[in-house]
C-alpha cells in the first residue's frame, strides 16, 4: 500500500495459497482492519486429465477427488484463521476451482471488497517479467486498494 486508507476498510479479501506466507497475510489484514469482514479466498487448480476412453467411473472418482480437495482447502483456511486469532464469525471462506487471478477479481467485485491482500511469491524477476504472476495481474485489474505481503523467505513479514 502506498498510502494510508482514507476510511476504515469494511470488507477485506485475502487471497491465500496455503503457503507459509498465508498466515502473514491474514494477520496483517486483521491488524490493519480489525473490524472488517474478512473474505478468505483460495483458488484450486482444475485437474483436466485426458478423458478419452474412460468410463463414468473416472468421472465419479474425479468428482470425489474434487470434493476432498475442497474440504481440505476449507479446513486449511479454518486453521489459518484460528492460528491468527481471527474469530470465524468475522470471516467468509471461499474455495473454488479456477484460475487464481480471475477468481480473486471476481470475488473482489462480488463481495465489494475495499482492500485485497495478496502475497508476493519469491519468483525470479525474469519469470515475473515474461510470464507475469497472480500479484501483477491483480494489481493491473483490481478496483480497490491492494496490500502486498512479501514472502517470508526474504526475512520479511509484510510491510505497508
Amino acid at each position: 500500500m502506498k498510502n494510508a486508507p482514507r476510511k476504515p476498510y469494511r470488507r477485506v479479501l485475502i487471497a491465500v495459497d496455503g503457503s507459509g506466507n498465508s498466515d502473514c497475510q491474514i494477520r496483517q489484514a486483521h491488524e490493519l482492519a480489525p473490524d472488517a469482514e474478512l473474505i478468505v479466498v483460495h483458488a484450486m487448480d482444475h485437474y483436466q486429465g485426458n478423458r478419452a476412453g474412460f468410463s463414468n467411473a473416472f468421472d465419479d472418482e474425479l468428482r470425489e477427488l474434487r470434493i476432498r480437495q475442497h474440504e481440505r482447502a476449507l479446513d486449511m483456511m479454518t486453521r489459518l484463521l484460528e492460528n491468527c486469532g481471527v474469530p470465524l464469525r468475522k470471516a467468509v471462506k471461499v474455495a473454488e476451482f479456477g484460475h487464481a487471478p480471475e477468481l480473486i477479481l471476481d470475488k473482489e467485485r462480488q463481495f465489494a471488497a475495499d482492500l485485497v491482500v495478496i502475497g508476493q511469491a519469491s519468483k525470479s524477476w525474469f519469470r515475473r517479467l515474461f510470464f507475469g504472476g497472480t500479484t501483477s495481474r491483480i494489481l493491473a485489474r483490481t478496483q480497490c486498494d491492494v496490500l502486498i505481503v512479501p514472502a517470508k523467505e526474504h526475512g520479511l513479514t509484510g510491510t505497508m
